[in-house]
C-alpha cells in the first residue's frame, strides 16, 4: 500500500512503528531503514502523544515514507487485524473516492441531485443473481448516504443461509459512488476477502410521492474462492420503504422485519413474489426479479 502524507497515515505508522520497536531499538531502526536521521527522531515520533488530534504531520515525507517501507509488515499486520480504526479507512475511502472523481471529471452537483432533488433515498434492497449458487438470487441491504456533497457512502449487508437450521453467513461491503452521464456508479469493497464490486445503474423508476423506488443496470464481480473467472450480472436496487409496504399487502397478519429480508434463496417459481425458508418469507419486488431472472440461470460448471 503506497504512503500518502497526510496525519491518518502517520497515525498508523506510529502503531507499526510502536510494534517494530518491540524487538529493535530507536537506533537499530534508524540505522536499519535508512532514515538519515537520529534515534531522537524515531523516539520522538514513536513516544508522541494524541497524535490524532495534531494538525500537522510529525515528520518529513521522506524520513515518514522510508519508515512506511520499513514498517511494511508490521503495517500489513495492523490492518489485517483492524487495529488502525475506522478512522484510518474512511481516509483511504475518501482519497479513492477524490482520485476517481477527479480522473472522471466528475462534478459533484450531478451527484448531489440524485439525493437532493431526484428522490434517492437512504436505504434499498439489492437483487442479484448469486454465484455460489445457480438459481438462487441475493437480497441485501444497501446503505446509502452523501459525504461533504461530493460523494456517495455505500454499505452492503449481505448473508447466506438457505436452509432451516443452518447459521446464516454474513458478508459486509463498504464503498463509495458517484453519478457520471447521468449513470449512478459504485465501488464496492466486500471487507472480509477485499473482492471488489463495480455497479452501474442506468434506469430508474420515479414514484408517485417523487421518490426513486427502483434503480436497474449491471454488477461486476468476481471471489478469489472461485475459478469461475468475472461474473457480469443484471442488478437491482428496490426501495426498502415499497418492501415493507409490499409485505404489508400480502401477509399483514405477520410482523415484517427487514433483517429477515436478507438471505440468498431459490428464485421463487412462476409469479410467485415470495420463498419461504422455514417459518421465513423472502419477499420480492416483482418487476426487479424480472429483470435479474435471465441473469440467475447461469451455468453450475461455470463454478468448477
Amino acid at each position: 500500500m503506497m504512503y500518502h502524507h497526510t496525519p491518518q497515515y502517520q497515525v498508523l505508522l506510529q502503531k507499526a512503528l510502536l510494534e517494530k520497536a518491540r524487538g529493535k531499538s530507536d537506533e537499530r531502526i534508524a540505522l536499519e531503514g535508512g532514515l538519515g536521521c537520529s534515534k531522537m527522531t524515531v523516539q520522538r515520533f514513536r513516544k508522541a502523544e494524541n497524535l490524532e488530534r495534531r494538525q500537522r504531520l510529525m515528520l518529513h515525507y521522506d524520513v515518514a515514507s522510508k519508515m512506511w517501507n520499513y514498517c511494511r509488515d508490521e503495517i500489513e499486520l495492523i490492518i489485517e487485524r483492524r487495529k488502525a480504526g475506522d478512522e484510518f479507512y474512511k481516509h483511504t475511502e475518501r482519497l479513492a473516492a477524490d482520485a476517481m472523481i477527479a480522473f472522471y471529471y466528475v462534478n459533484p452537483e450531478q451527484t448531489r441531485r440524485w439525493k437532493d432533488h431526484d428522490g434517492l433515498k437512504t436505504e434499498y434492497f439489492c437483487y442479484k443473481p448469486s454465484f455460489r449458487r445457480p438459481g438462487q438470487v441475493v437480497k441485501s441491504l444497501w446503505k446509502i448516504d452523501i459525504v461533504n456533497g461530493q460523494y456517495f457512502k455505500i454499505s452492503e449487508d449481505q448473508a447466506d443461509g438457505g436452509k432451516p437450521g443452518i447459521h446464516k453467513s454474513t458478508e459486509h461491503s463498504d464503498g463509495f459512488g458517484f453519478s457520471k452521464s447521468g449513470r449512478l456508479w459504485f465501488f464496492l469493497m466486500e471487507q472480509s476477502r477485499e473482492q471488489p464490486r463495480v455497479f452501474c445503474f442506468h434506469k430508474r423508476d420515479i414514484d408517485h410521492a417523487g421518490r426513486i423506488s427502483r434503480l436497474i443496470g449491471y454488477v461486476v464481480e468476481s471471489d478469489k474462492r472461485y475459478s469461475g473467472g468475472v461474473f457480469t450480472f443484471k442488478v437491482g436496487l428496490s426501495w426498502r420503504g415499497f418492501d415493507e409496504e409490499l409485505w404489508k399487502e400480502n401477509f399483514s397478519e405477520k410482523p415484517y422485519n427487514h433483517q429477515e429480508q436478507i438471505d440468498n434463496v431459490p428464485l421463487p417459481n412462476g409469479d410467485k413474489l415470495y420463498t419461504e425458508i422455514g417459518d421465513r418469507r423472502i419477499i420480492f419486488d416483482s418487476d426487479v426479479l424480472k429483470y435479474i431472472r435471465s441473469s440467475a440461470k447461469i451455468d453450475e460448471q461455470a463454478l468448477d
